[in-house]
């Protein structure tokens, strides 16, 4: 997914479940509480895509 997003100039990263360089995204994650939090980090990834405005 990463590769694709940077292909089609986005800038990415890659984040922590309920981490975000955005403070209104922080907290948002809510996929534990319907499957559980022992597997909230196997199954789980979080990525953040930008698009510059220079693009």
């Amino acid at each position: 997914m990463a590769a694709i997003l940077e292909s089609l100039g986005y800038e990415i990263s890659i984040c922590s479940l309920g981490e975000s360089s955005h403070p209104h995204l922080q907290g948002v994650e809510k996929h534990a509480t319907q499957q559980g939090h022992a597997f909230k980090d196997l199954e789980t990834s979080c990525v953040e895509a930008m698009k510059p405005f220079n693009s």
